[in-house]
């Protein structure tokens, strides 16, 4: 469930801001934005 929640709100944050969301993505780092960024981020925008 942890999972397909992550996938569910990357999805939403990448659709909802996808040129802020990735540009600090990409910028921070791929896999620590994408996964810590997204729970948290997305979770309190969302």
């Amino acid at each position: 469930m942890t999972t397909s929640a992550l996938l569910l709100l990357q999805s939403a944050a990448a659709i909802a801001a996808a040129g802020l969301w990735l540009a600090a993505g990409f910028t921070a780092g791929t896999a620590t934005a994408g996964t810590a960024t997204a729970g948290t981020a997305t979770a309190g925008s969302a």
